[in-house]
């Protein structure tokens, strides 16, 4: 019997970093660079899944183990990672990502908006914000009052051309010869101002009410509306334009604005499952080496099917770490005998 040396201990506490390259799916080979995903503070194997069969002996009565063996040897990991960089993320969530933007302008985006609170550009660290209606909406209602009025009266507005949207409003009666029209849908695809028809609420002499149409002249910035420029936010304020439309009316809009640079978007569940290699270039930290050094430790999981985290959390009072789960598989092109994974230690 051999006796053990101390050069034949040996303990294992691990760090390093961790690369991840991307797989044509299928088994095809890696198609990307070697990838740095940022300080890990776990990768973990498991193989809690493998299923195992037993065959009980019938020979003592007992009905113990006669035979005990593995069927399936599945093996699941999970990365711990602390770095959100968009690459990470566009992994795990099956996104797409289309790197670093070098900021820009935009013209003519589409947005709809309520008085009611703030409405948002697509971009953040906005600028030199044009916020302008969209022509064609019922922007505004004067009434020339009537009197003797007991309650309000029902506003019709007309229908648009054929494709718009007819705009809704409603009256408060404020005194009897004192009505006042909230405009609750502003409608769209009106080419001229429609009609406008106030019916009961048991007057003497009948209001009337004109119609006026939005046109795409913009609103005035510090006026009509301001911007919280870091998130892309746009705040109405109180104003002519907003008076006569209620909280809940949506007003189609187009912005105009320059914005900031940024590390990019994640678009989640717009890509596909990926299948990638995984490799720890490690140090086991209990295995020091002459002149300062740690023993060298490479553990690459050859192919690997990414799954969507069971959770992701985004607002803590902690530092939070980001799951990268998944499954590992055979390697159809391996040529080293080692068809799953490999580990190599100095």
């Amino acid at each position: 019997m051999t006796a053990l040396t101390a050069a034949a201990l040996q303990y294992y506490t691990g760090q390093g970093k961790v690369w991840i390259a991307t797989r044509q799916g299928q088994g095809g080979p890696i198609n990307g660079p070697w990838r740095f995903v940022g300080d890990v503070p776990e990768l973990m194997l498991d193989f809690g899944k493998q299923k195992m069969v037993t065959i009980e002996e019938s020979i003592t009565g007992f009905g113990g183990t006669s035979a005990f063996y593995s069927v399936a040897i599945p093996a699941s990991f999970t990365l711990q990672l602390l770095s959100w960089q968009q690459q990470n993320l566009q992994l795990a969530l099956y996104g797409t990502y289309a790197g670093a933007n070098a900021g820009g302008t935009v013209t003519g985006e589409s947005v709809t908006a309520y008085n009611s609170g703030q409405f948002y550009a697509q971009n953040i660290g906005i600028s030199n914000v044009s916020v302008t209606p969209v022509a064609g909406q019922v922007g505004s209602i004067a009434v020339t009052q009537g009197a003797g009025y007991t309650t309000a009266p029902t506003v019709t507005i007309a229908a648009p051309p054929s494709g718009g949207t007819q705009a809704t409003a409603v009256a408060t009666l404020v005194s009897a010869a004192d009505i006042t029209i909230q405009i609750t849908n502003p409608g769209s695809g009106y080419t001229t101002a429609p009609a406008v028809t106030l019916t009961g609420g048991g007057f003497t002499t009948a209001a009337t009410a004109t119609a006026t149409l939005t046109t795409a002249t913009a609103l005035v910035s510090g006026t009509d509306y301001t911007v919280s420029s870091q998130f892309g936010a746009i705040v109405p304020m109180a104003s002519t334009f907003w008076s006569q439309l209620a909280p809940t009316a949506p007003v189609n809009m187009t912005l105009a604005y320059s914005y900031a640079a940024n590390q990019g978007t994640v678009n989640p569940l717009a890509g596909s499952q990926q299948e990638v290699a995984i490799r720890l270039d490690g140090l086991n930290v209990a295995d020091p080496q002459p002149g300062g050094l740690f023993g060298a430790v490479a553990i690459e999981l050859k192919r690997c099917a990414l799954q969507l985290p069971k959770s992701l959390g985004f607002l803590s009072k902690k530092e939070e770490m980001f799951p990268l789960d998944g499954m590992t598989m055979l390697d159809p092109l391996a040529t080293d005998g080692a068809p799953y994974m490999k580990i190599t230690q100095a």
